[in-house]
């Protein structure tokens, strides 16, 4: 399995005591493989990535990418493993105001020293229809080319593990749709797993698996 999550648990502190976010999740991922996680608001969906990815612990249990355990990595290990193969999408997009298109995505692949090649990039460039964009700044673009700029920077560096936050939440959907075509074609031509947070049922389907979260625990 490239993700291995067993028995993980988190609760926040509330006003008569902790509150369980995450009651003994468990789920496993393979090479390739995209999985769909949906649940209602406050279910623990972001905060289940946000542990995969290494941004947040956990109280108890455990997570594995590709043998390495991200409990036994200190900050600088962790930081490692998320620039070297994991790779995220946001639903904000997270995309730096300062940079044009191609500095936005090429960030990711020069934070983490991998060497890309021209050719990978400029196929990437082109399946996701950014070609004509490439000098402008994220305020020029609409909503689904700054989606698209964000997949291209996650998946350019090649991660073996893409973590996608309601990626279309703020998107229409028509534009939606094409968002995901683009990032379906991504993973499946890169053969990166996808672990996807998602409210959208059509979108779920698309997924080769669904996991529903609730109340605490994961149910297929």
């Amino acid at each position: 399995m490239l993700l291995s999550v067993t028995d993980l648990k988190k609760s926040y502190p509330g006003e008569n005591g902790p509150v369980a976010v995450l009651d003994g999740v468990s789920l496993t991922l393979k090479p390739g493989e995209t999985v769909a996680l949906t649940g209602e608001s406050g279910s623990g969906k972001s905060t289940l990535l946000h542990i995969v990815g290494g941004l947040e612990a956990a109280d108890a249990g455990e997570v594995t990418i590709d043998g390495t355990a991200i409990a036994t990595l200190d900050d600088r290990g962790r930081a490692a493993l998320r620039r070297r193969d994991i790779g995220v999408v946001f639903q904000q997009f997270n995309l730096i105001p300062s940079l044009t298109v191609a500095a936005n995505i090429t960030f990711q692949a020069r934070l983490a020293g991998v060497e890309y090649g021209h050719l990978r990039l400029e196929n990437l460039v082109e399946t996701l229809g950014l070609q004509d964009h490439l000098g402008k700044y994220p305020e020029q673009l609409s909503g689904g080319q700054q989606q698209r700029v964000a997949i291209a920077r996650a998946i350019l560096p090649g991660p073996k593990l893409l973590l996608a936050d309601e990626p279309t939440g703020n998107l229409d959907e028509t534009t939606a749709d094409a968002v995901i075509d683009a990032l379906l074609a991504q993973v499946r031509m890169a053969e990166t797993a996808m672990l996807l947070v998602t409210h959208s049922d059509r979108l779920a389907a698309r997924a080769d698996r669904r996991l529903h979260l609730q109340h605490g625990r994961v149910t297929a």
